[in-house]
């Protein structure tokens, strides 16, 4: 309650979280390692507004923390710009390919599978024979 009159959005916890289920009943998402019945020893406060590490991964303040079902990604504010259009164009191209499965064809043919197969495999080939 106290994050959500302080406008916290959601939750990232690289650890374990209690009242998880009666948390997500409040609007407030939690994603966390794990789910534990006890209290936790209150050992400070901590710091506001400094770079952390987060399941090995460093988030300074300013970061874009963009969290679902799938998993946390932390955009780095520098380079933010860059990696929407990336998503954009990736986003296009998704778009494209559901249109041409929805259409009848296959990821196999999209990719040409065979081709790829081929040009994986090929050392084989390559090494079986000899000189």
């Amino acid at each position: 309650m106290s994050a959500l009159n302080r406008g916290v959005v959601a939750a990232v916890i690289d650890g374990a979280c209690r009242d998880v289920e009666e948390i997500r009943k409040m609007g407030f998402p939690v994603i966390c390692k794990g789910i534990v019945p006890n209290v936790a020893a209150i050992a400070g406060y901590g710091d506001v507004n400094v770079p952390i590490q987060c399941a090995g991964v460093t988030v300074s303040p300013g970061d874009i923390v963009v969290a679902d079902g799938n998993g946390v990604v932390i955009v780095p504010t520098g380079e933010a710009a860059a990696i929407l259009l990336k998503a954009q164009r990736l986003l296009a191209t998704e778009g494209i390919v559901q249109d041409k499965i929805r259409a009848g064809a296959t990821i196999g043919e999209l990719i040409n599978v065979d081709e790829v197969l081929r040009s994986t495999f090929a050392y084989q080939d390559k090494a079986s024979k000899s000189d």
